[in-house]
């Protein structure tokens, strides 16, 4: 089972905003490392958005 085309939007977790194009996310960071989300292989088009 797989899970396809994930939106958050509006996302706020502890005051951070989080989204895809956050200026302080390390470029080899994935959004969701930084929301603190475990994605593994079964998800596909996952975004965050403001």
């Amino acid at each position: 089972m797989s899970l396809y085309f994930i939106r958050f939007e509006n996302l706020t977790i502890n005051g951070k905003h989080i989204s895809n194009d956050m200026p302080d996310k390390p470029g080899w960071y994935k959004t969701a490392d930084m929301a603190n989300i475990y994605v593994n292989d079964h998800v596909e088009g996952l975004t965050f958005s403001k």
